[in-house]
């Protein structure tokens, strides 16, 4: 049988019917749609892709922590997809990976207390950092305190616990903010 119209209410006109095959006893009808020359927009063949300029991870690290660098202050992972997203990295993912790979290797921390990022400052603290937080102004310092370390890993030691990372967070006033009077 050969391609003919196939006359039903729910069909098209312009569909045909091609050769019926039997599939374990049960007929099976396959329809095609057949367009004339000249209606509607022609398909390529194969469909041409847009070039994706991919940045290998090492490429995406550098782009977020010179970002971080640049800014000099904490901030959220989605202030730091805005800073960014004119070097071509926009997607939540793409940052939160970046990031996390940033704090792994000690090139950035997270304050859990602000829930935002900064640049390390004394990469050779190996992932244990002490900041000192501002209430009224808001500014972030990163300081070394190898004897608060060390007591901390002695009780941990003691009470058999397993330390991965170690961020302590001093909330108060920075001098300028407690010699100004600001509440």
């Amino acid at each position: 049988m050969g391609t003919e119209s196939f006359a039903h209410p729910c069909f098209r006109p312009d569909w045909k019917v091609l050769p019926q095959i039997s599939i374990l006893g049960h007929t099976v009808v396959t329809i095609r749609e057949i367009r004339p020359k000249g209606w509607g927009p022609e398909m390529p063949q194969t469909m041409a892709r847009k070039p994706t300029k991919r940045r290998s991870a090492a490429d995406q690290d550098k782009i977020i922590v010179e970002a971080l660098r640049g800014v000099g202050r904490p901030v959220s992972a989605y202030e730091l997809i805005e800073q960014v997203r004119g070097k071509g990295v926009s997607a939540p993912p793409t940052v939160y990976r970046a990031l996390q790979r940033l704090i792994d290797d000690g090139l950035a921390h997270r304050l859990e207390s602000l829930n935002a990022f900064v640049a390390c400052e004394h990469p050779h603290h190996e992932g244990k950092a002490v900041f000192a937080i501002c209430d009224a102004c808001g500014t972030v310092k990163e300081f070394d305190s190898p004897a608060a370390v060390k007591s901390l890993q002695g009780w941990a030691s003691k009470n058999d616990f397993k330390v991965r990372t170690m961020t302590m967070e001093l909330r108060g006033r920075c001098a300028a903010c407690a010699s100004g009077g600001a509440d």
